[in-house]
């Protein structure tokens, strides 16, 4: 929200009285327009710099994240910008439908304009197939992007831009990113989940990889695996029925991110307040609605206004 800060627009207005002591009064009046014109464009001008989602540079190790819904994240390192399991409509749309973003559509409302992140190294991640997780939509994006790659978790047929997991684990590098999957298939189709190493900062995205009694011994291989690879990361964004004890044990991440509860997003307050998520020896920070914004430096993170 923009604010004026209008502490500073009386320090102008005292400095324009000071004026009005010693200077002429036509040339005073003058003086005082003149400035209390510049406190407008300073403290504005400074409000909308603080609302520019990517107007502040990040160091390495730091990243800024953006909940887009359900199991949508955006986050933005260093040099790059990483969009997991975009999921516009964050509803089932009729057949032949269309969905139509609203007017506001921009990354503080969770939702992905192209035109925001033109000019950034984007790669898009979607770990299955299922409609919460793909949306075809992302593959519009490199019309207007000129910086962008996706990696689909499944073997799938796409564009030379789009690399796909045909393997039950494999490993990418993408302009200096380096991405590790799993593979798993909780819903009976082939599906991933990502660790990706990003300008200092280490994240896991589940997908749909959680724990239950038939994946559970799949579940713990596949995230031994990943604690082989890094065994202290910074940021993990998983599921809540099942896992998430055993992922914090051995992947050690700094902050959770609990998600895949599009629209119902107090199941993930419960489950951080009263459920397994507030047994977990770890920051755990829960988004409320699309457009949250979150700060990772330090080791820690925080909400941003």
């Amino acid at each position: 929200m923009n604010q004026c800060s209008w502490p500073r627009s009386h320090a102008f207005l005292r400095l324009c009285l000071a004026i009005s002591r010693w200077r002429p009064r036509p040339l005073r009046t003058v003086q005082c327009l003149v400035l209390l014109v510049a406190a407008s464009v300073l403290t504005i001008g400074r409000a909308g710099a603080q609302e520019t989602a990517l107007g502040r540079p990040l160091a390495v190790g730091e990243a800024e994240i953006w909940y887009l819904g359900h199991s949508g994240w955006a986050l933005r390192t260093q040099n790059h910008f990483l969009i997991f399991d975009y999921w516009e409509a964050m509803k089932t749309m009729p057949p032949g439908a269309t969905f139509v973003a609203p007017d506001d559509a921009s990354l503080a409302t969770g939702y992905i304009v192209p035109s925001e992140i033109a000019d950034q190294n984007v790669i898009v991640f979607v770990s299955h197939a299922h409609s919460d997780h793909f949306d075809p939509v992302v593959l519009s994006w490199k019309e207007s992007i000129a910086h962008i790659r996706y990696v689909f978790g499944w073997d799938v047929e796409g564009p030379p831009d789009l690399l796909r997991v045909d393997e039950p684990r494999k490993r990418f590098v993408i302009d200096g990113v380096r991405i590790h999957t799993v593979s798993h298939d909780f819903d009976g189709i082939p599906e991933a989940a990502f660790l990706v190493q990003a300008d200092g900062v280490t994240l896991y995205h589940s997908g749909d990889h959680g724990s239950t009694a038939p994946t559970a011994q799949r579940f713990a291989a596949n995230i031994d695996y990943f604690a082989g690879i890094a065994r202290h990361i910074d940021i993990a964004f998983t599921v809540t029925w099942g896992g998430a004890d055993y992922l914090v044990d051995k992947l050690s991440p700094k902050v959770v991110f609990p998600q895949h509860e599009g629209g119902a997003e107090y199941r993930l307050r419960g489950w951080a307040e009263q459920g397994d998520g507030a047994r977990l020896q770890t920051q755990v920070l829960v988004p409320e609605k699309r457009g949250d914004r979150f700060l990772y430096t330090g080791g820690e993170a925080a909400v941003m206004p």
